[in-house]
């Protein structure tokens, strides 16, 4: 090839968006090697290299060390062992999401136990211990959220970066609708045993959220925006069934709370008649 195809380490760098001491590195790990030299031994590297370096991030992101990347890159090209890869990925992620959203549902119990206890200078350290032990029996929760749905959005292109991606507004809008749906289930979760009626004052502000964040994203099914991980991707080895029931316990609730309280719920959203 013609020198013209090469790039130099810098050039590479600027392409794949990485350090020139990154380039340097993953060719000091025998990684990356230059696929020619030029005058005064300059690394050359051609578009293989650059597909190469992609790969190499990419498999890093999926949690792959240096080592088993070396070990492994002449199957870095299978599309079957990158879908394994990704999988137990999204494993890893259930599980961290599942500990979070138990903590989170933990946290606010506790936090109203201590805000609606009669001395606020005696604390119950034995109820506190029994109610942190009780709601660890909500940790079968695995979600994936589709909070953002795609019909709505916008025309072809709207809010991306050219390229068919989220802009760096839509990503954040993207992650508070999130966060607003993980809060919204974590109280529904401890509410369903508070064995309160519809119509009272906590049900009825989850009702409220409900129907807002239904609405914001065009659609009034909560089972179109929380898609359980165990339909989509099924778990070798886990026994416990509780994802399709736990899903259509919290649905149903919250569709019960929207029904009682739609009226009033939705009277709270719209702005007062001129």
């Amino acid at each position: 090839m013609a020198d013209a195809e090469y790039m130099s380490v810098g050039d590479l760098a600027r392409r794949v968006g990485v350090t020139v001491r990154t380039v340097q590195y993953y060719d000091q790990q025998g990684l990356l090697a230059p696929s020619a030299k030029g005058p005064n031994n300059q690394r050359l590297y051609s578009e293989e290299d650059a597909a190469l370096l992609y790969g190499i991030l990419t498999l890093k992101y999926l949690g792959q060390s240096l080592t088993a990347i070396k070990d492994h890159r002449a199957s870095m090209g299978d599309g079957e062992n990158l879908k394994s890869l990704v999988v137990s990925q999204i494993q890893a992620v259930e599980d961290d999401l599942q500990t979070l959203l138990t903590r989170i549902s933990t946290l606010r119990a506790l936090y109203d136990d201590l805000d609606g206890a009669a001395d606020a200078q005696v604390v119950d350290w034995e109820h506190l211990a029994a109610l942190i032990k009780e709601r660890q029996g909500e940790d079968s929760l695995f979600w994936q959220l589709t909070c953002i749905r795609d019909e709505g959005d916008g025309p072809a292109g709207a809010g991306t970066d050219g390229r068919g991606g989220s802009s760096a507004g839509e990503s954040a809008r993207r992650s508070e609708s999130v966060t607003q749906w993980h809060g919204l289930i974590a109280d529904a979760i401890r509410q369903m045993s508070a064995d309160e009626p519809p119509t009272s004052p906590q049900n009825r502000s989850l009702a409220e959220r409900y129907l807002r964040l239904s609405g914001e994203q065009g659609s009034a099914r909560f089972e179109e925006n929380l898609i359980l991980m165990e339909s989509k991707c099924p778990h070798a080895g886990r026994k416990d069934g509780s994802f399709d029931k736990l899903s259509r316990s919290v649905f149903g609730f919250l569709e019960t709370l929207a029904q009682a309280n739609g009226d009033f719920a939705r009277s709270a959203e719209e702005p007062p008649a001129v």
